[in-house]
């Protein structure tokens, strides 16, 4: 190796510490400036079955479109204390004209309060469907989609999709 090579290796390698310096710095501050996402009373564990029903029980739900000021007997409000349980299977939509803020409700899927779950619990048995149609990036499967901490088999996700009549996917 020649004098100029070894000093652009050293160069080329001390450009790739400080990028990568960098970039263990912006995590740092990501990590320090983002708040804890935990609540007090979000610890509770559930059943390692639930939600096996699907109940959804929304009691007392207050919300208005963002924007828009309101205070307690304001007739600003797009909701105002609705209540409804949606029974297992059962379709409902509520279409409203923009997002709305929502300002105080009571959430709860088999019985159980969404605001008293462990949120790593929350986000490993439940999945959200987009409006928007969403495709698979290469390299992802519907099994990586379906078990993010790749703990069931081959056979417990498709056994799941065809449980939802959703077999056909895989």
């Amino acid at each position: 190796m020649t004098f100029g090579k070894f000093i652009a290796a050293i160069i080329q390698n001390y450009t790739l510490l400080e990028t990568s310096m960098g970039a263990v710095t912006r995590l740092k501050t990501f990590s320090e400036s983002t708040p804890v996402q935990d609540f007090p009373g979000e610890h509770t564990a559930p059943p390692s079955s639930w939600p096996d029903r699907g109940v959804i029980e929304m009691q007392d739900v207050t919300a208005s479109y963002a924007g828009v000021e309101t205070k307690e007997g304001d007739g600003n409000l797009a909701l105002r204390g609705l209540t409804m349980k949606i029974e297992a299977r059962q379709k409902v939509a509520l279409c409203l004209l923009d997002p709305i803020q929502s300002s105080k409700y009571t959430l709860s899927i088999d019985g159980l309060p969404l605001d008293t779950i462990d949120r790593d619990a929350l986000r490993d048995r439940l999945i959200s469907v987009p409006q928007d149609p969403v495709f698979l990036l290469d390299g992802t499967s519907f099994k990586g989609n379906l078990d993010s901490t790749d703990t069931a088999t081959d056979a417990d996700c498709r056994a799941a999709l065809e449980k939802k009549a959703c077999g056909t996917l895989c």
